[in-house]
């Protein structure tokens, strides 16, 4: 074999081989060897393997997450259409003041509690509307009288006034309503009824007793210090809080959602109930079906809904309501509940409606109303 003796730049004078590993190409570069050749062929192959897995992931995320916003956007079909559908649960036609029509019913509430500063209009009902809709809610949830007996909306009733339940009432309130409306959003009015601690304290005689000695009876709220409750019993206390619903309905509100339709809460032993041992009174669940039959009739055309604990709703006897109250007539039911507690939901007597209501972030207060 023949040799050949060459001096290239770097190097020092060496005789090398046509086949010797260490032979110069042309350019004077080392020339590799047939297992290098092989090896970065090798790497080559797996790097562009590897390339492809990872555009091959990205390409079904990406697809899949454009299925995902498609399948959660709203049916644009006629059946489905918010301008054509009737509002779910009640029959009646949407209150004049409301100028777009409700989501359909087949979608069911996705719904979003606002503080009551929403109905003030303003910097808080824009927040709110922003965040409805970056939530995709279809519905709000307003307490336009809460739990402390406190009225959010301008009131003329008498009881109001004595009380001072309205002063910090919010002028705006309708026009908040129709803002709401108008963005697409159902506003479902909240209304706590028998527990009202200003209303039973204005009417004595209208509050539950201690012991027939007309004392007023208080709850064990300890941390409020208990508080007086309505007697379900009491005519005036049932017209006071029909006059609530009658304006409600008024401010162009979709529902009316009843809240604490029950009897006081804690114990009940040395409670007295003024008309319950009359002759030929009603029973506690009849009167509690008596006054939201009359709610109804004073909610005009507007649905009204009637919250139930989840105990009596699924059987369990429940000294509140004396039994449940789902032959009370309400347009609805909505159950406050725990998730565990979905699978009873299977229980719910035939032909009623019942909402759960699922606190999905206790402390953010949002909610999730669904059919």
């Amino acid at each position: 074999m023949a040799r050949r003796n060459r001096t290239y730049p770097g190097m020092r004078n060496s005789s090398f081989t046509d086949f010797s590993k260490s032979f110069p190409d042309s350019h004077g570069r080392r020339r590799k060897s047939y297992a290098e050749r092989q090896k970065q062929r090798k790497t080559l192959l797996i790097s562009l393997a590897v390339c492809g897995v990872l555009l091959l992931f990205l390409a079904c995320f990406f697809v899949t997450n454009m299925l995902l916003e498609l399948s959660e956007a709203p049916p644009t079909d006629s059946a489905a259409n918010p301008s054509t559908a009737a509002p779910p649960l009640g029959t009646s036609a949407a209150p004049p003041t409301q100028t777009t029509a409700p989501p359909a019913a087949s979608s069911g509430f996705r719904a979003g509690y606002a503080g009551p500063s929403v109905l003030g209009g303003g910097q808080p009902l824009t927040r709110f509307l922003n965040q409805a809709k970056e939530k995709g809610w279809n519905a709000v949830l307003i307490d336009f009288k809460d739990r402390s007996g406190t009225i959010n909306y301008p009131s003329a009733l008498p009881v109001a006034e004595k009380t001072g339940s309205a002063a910090k009432a919010y002028p705006a309130s309708a026009d908040s309503v129709r803002a709401l409306q108008e963005k697409g959003l159902l506003v479902i009015a909240r209304i706590y009824c028998f527990q009202d601690p200003p209303a039973a304290r204005e009417m004595r005689a209208a509050a539950v007793q201690y012991r027939q000695e007309g004392k007023l009876w208080l709850d064990q709220a300890a941390e409020q210090g208990g508080q007086p409750w309505l007697n379900p019993y009491a005519a005036d206390a049932v017209k006071y809080l029909c006059g609530v619903v009658t304006e409600v309905s008024a401010l162009g509100a979709d529902y009316i959602l009843l809240e604490a339709v029950q009897f006081a809460r804690g114990s009940l032993t040395s409670a007295y109930f003024t008309g319950e041992k009359a002759p030929g009174a009603l029973s506690r669940n009849a009167v509690l079906g008596d006054f939201v039959s009359q709610a109804k009739q004073a909610a005009g055309p507007v649905p009204v809904l009637c919250s139930m604990a989840a105990g009596a709703a699924f059987g369990t006897p429940s000294l509140q309501y004396d039994g449940d109250l789902w032959n009370c007539g309400a347009d609805g039911f909505v159950i406050p509940m725990e998730l565990s507690q979905l699978p009873q939901l299977g229980n719910i007597p035939a032909g009623k409606h019942a909402i759960p209501l699922l606190p999905q972030a206790p402390k953010s207060g949002e909610y999730m109303l669904s059919k």
